[in-house]
């Protein structure tokens, strides 16, 4: 499922969902996001979200998944952020940082 919307208090908010038990991604340094390896310049690969180990497709033995290769949530999510220039970019000798302010209303 990946991205989701649920519902919650009269209003929709929203959630990542593991591809394979569906249920929300509640911390985002216990999933991964798996995409096949070698990827091809210029086309997009398809890539699932899991649970680490519990749900992992390698884990659970198929080994036909395509997912040769994974990188945790945690890192994935602030590189995306970062590739599609969401908040403020700061770069110094020493690092790259990612700035962002988001104003949620609930």
């Amino acid at each position: 499922m990946g991205l989701s919307i649920k519902p919650k208090r009269g209003k929709n908010y929203p959630v990542l969902t593991c591809d394979i038990c569906d249920q929300a991604i509640q911390k985002l340094d216990s999933a991964i996001i798996t995409f096949p390896n070698p990827l091809t310049k210029g086309n997009v690969a398809i890539s699932g979200i899991y649970h680490k180990v519990k749900c992992d497709p390698k884990s659970l033995g198929n080994r036909k998944a395509n997912a040769d290769c994974w990188m945790p949530l945690n890192e994935y999510i602030p590189w995306l952020l970062w590739n599609h220039r969401f908040g403020k970019r700061v770069f110094t000798e020493q690092k790259r940082q990612l700035i962002i302010d988001i104003l949620i209303d609930d």
